[in-house]
């Protein structure tokens, strides 16, 4: 088949050319010579492009993968905490609300064919509430004997739980995203307990030991940053990781206030410039940013952010379906924006209007995004930070810039430390 490349301004030493498909082997991203001219299209064989790039999303009635929010409260009262935006309402997802949400997910990978779910918990603060959490991983074990799909548990957790429970999660769970901010000094500064208390010290302990057990592969690590010395603190970060956790998932974002959109800019332009020097700091970690997942479709309405435009299945604490886990209260300002339906009765009842405005947050959706150079990894931006920046003139446009320079210096990086070819993107 015929690929349309993209060519990327760089430096002094070439640009860079990219071949947006998920290639099963072989280079999609090259550095080239200035002089060099770009054919329009470019020949890929066709068995060495994965199915991902023709791939369908699936609509959120068809989810195999579900997402629990099992409450709306915490233990942790983070500075920077995106929850405390407006009043947490200490609601807890009802037990028969959260099984009819895993019981749907396996007769869908029943009628689909599919071999297993995915049942994650979230919140708030999941392992607050442990006893429906074992609740539904029994129920999902059960289900699995019966039909013989498995289920995968993943758990989002700030780390605060005892020994005990740390030996269930052990036991218990395929994946772990866990939320630790690097040295104690920076960690602590914004990770304080409800009564003020510091959390490293118990937080590390529990990561090392969770380190010990699931390794690389099955432990990502979240660093949230804010700092007006971003710099600093970002390679800070980057060193504790490198000597407490070696070959580490790093996931790293900057603390955004979604309600200030000259700070959003402000914020995000810092960040970008100190992520990209911090690169060079980098020996063993894999550090992660959402502006730098990179997909490719051959549809690019079928392109989006996070999944939110078709197939997000959270359930929050009151039997919502949210499609966004930054809108979980039936009172926030972007519920009717999120909210694609709700468990009733033990049934998924689908809300139609807010579906069909959800299916345009996609990059062939979007005019601006269809052509720039970053939309595949972009993918027209996370949709509640746009709603957020629709309310300051310019936001977006200031935004956009600040992720094509991420995403270029981001790409001569690789080239730069790498070889001259490479692959990129997911492939499935």
């Amino acid at each position: 088949m015929k690929i349309e490349p993209v060519l990327i301004s760089g430096d002094e030493h070439g640009n860079v050319l990219l071949l947006p498909v998920p290639l099963m082997s072989g280079p999609n991203l090259f550095a080239v010579s200035p002089q060099m001219r770009v054919p329009d299209a470019i020949e890929v064989p066709d068995d060495q492009v994965s199915p991902y790039y023709f791939a369908q999303r699936q609509p959120r009635g068809d989810a195999t993968s579900v997402l629990l929010i099992l409450n709306d409260k915490c233990n942790y009262a983070c500075s920077y905490c995106f929850e405390l935006e407006s009043s947490r309402s200490d609601a807890s997802l009802n037990e028969l609300d959260a099984i009819a949400a895993v019981e749907r997910a396996f007769s869908n990978a029943a009628r689909l064919g599919k071999d297993d779910v995915n049942i994650s918990f979230f919140g708030g603060e999941p392992t607050l509430s442990l006893d429906t959490l074992k609740l539904v991983v029994a129920h999902a074990n059960a289900s699995s004997k019966n039909t013989g799909i498995q289920p995968k548990f993943g758990l989002t957790t700030n780390g605060s739980f005892g020994p005990k429970v740390l030996d269930y999660i052990i036991a218990t769970f395929d994946n772990v995203i866990l939320s630790l901010d690097g040295p104690e000094g920076i960690h602590d500064k914004n990770r304080r307990t409800v009564g003020g208390k510091a959390t490293h010290g118990h937080v590390f302990a529990n990561a090392q030991r969770l380190f010990s057990h699931f390794g690389a592969a099955c432990l990502t690590f979240r660093a949230t940053i804010d700092s007006d010395e971003v710099t600093s603190e970002l390679a800070a970060v980057v060193d504790f990781y490198e000597a407490n956790f070696p070959g580490a998932y790093v996931h790293i974002e900057p603390a955004l206030n979604l309600g200030d959109g000259d700070e959003i800019v402000g914020k995000y332009d810092a960040f970008a410039k100190a992520y990209i020097e911090t690169l060079e700091k980098i020996v063993t970690i894999r550090v992660q940013h959402s502006d730098l997942f990179f997909k490719f479709k051959a549809d690019l309405t079928e392109l989006d952010f996070c999944g939110s435009s078709s197939s997000n299945f959270y359930v929050t604490p009151s039997g919502a379906i949210t499609s966004c886990s930054r809108s979980i209260r039936e009172h926030d300002s972007n519920s009717g924006v999120f909210f694609a339906g709700r468990i009733q009765d033990g049934s998924f009842v689908s809300n139609p209007v807010a579906e069909n405005l959800l299916k345009r947050n996609t990059v062939g959706m979007a005019v601006h995004c269809r052509t720039c150079f970053a939309r595949f990894n972009c993918k027209s931006g996370c949709p509640s930070l746009n709603l957020a920046l629709a309310h300051t003139q310019g936001a977006r446009g200031e935004i956009c810039k600040s992720v094509k320079w991420l995403t270029q210096q981001y790409l001569l990086h690789l080239l730069r430390h790498g070889e001259k070819r490479q692959r990129i993107g997911d492939i499935h």
